[in-house]
């Protein structure tokens, strides 16, 4: 995984593509992806109907945030942080 300041950019389980550049969340090869505060509060769900999906961030303060992604049944959760 390449990470900076303020990007994250990697290939987790089952070939699902998770990238987070500051304010937009996309993700390829998922089926859902949820984003979360750190108190576990839902803040965002997105079904994937196609191969990739986007979440923009722009209106959440900045802040720690948990994105769980999930694809072939499987769980992943990601932490992120927004400037």
């Amino acid at each position: 995984a390449k990470k900076n300041s303020t990007s994250i950019h990697s290939v987790l389980a089952n070939g699902v593509e998770f990238k987070f550049d500051g304010n937009t969340i996309t993700a390829d090869n998922a089926q859902s992806i949820v984003l979360y505060s750190m108190f576990g509060t839902e803040l965002l769900r997105r079904d994937i109907s196609g191969k990739t999906t986007q979440m923009s961030m722009y209106s959440y303060p900045p802040g720690m945030y948990l994105v769980k992604i999930i694809a072939d049944g499987k769980v992943i959760t990601q932490k992120i942080c927004k400037k």
